[in-house]
């Protein structure tokens, strides 16, 4: 069987979900580390701040700070992925 079919060349252009993941990659690494834990504990596990603050040793109310700006510094992220969607 002769089947030709050309061979790509040069890199392959990653897909959308390898972007959004690096994005998502690159948001974290941005955060402090007691956000990105506040973050993902509450994200993943749906821990709320008082539990936070038992696993990760900080006040309650600290945590419930860290969530916020998580979550503003990811939304703001977020915000420059709608105008690169349409590429």
């Amino acid at each position: 069987m002769n089947v030709s079919s050309p061979l790509p060349r040069g890199p392959l252009a990653p897909s959308n979900a390898e972007r959004v993941w690096r994005e998502f990659l690159s948001a974290l690494d941005a955060l402090p580390p007691a956000a990105r834990a506040a973050l993902l504990l509450h994200a993943l596990f749906q821990a709320s701040a008082e539990d936070i603050a038992r696993l990760i040793g900080e006040p309650a109310p600290a945590c419930r700070a860290h969530l916020a700006d998580a979550r503003a510094q990811a939304l703001a992220r977020v915000a420059g992925w709608r105008g690169s969607a349409a590429r």
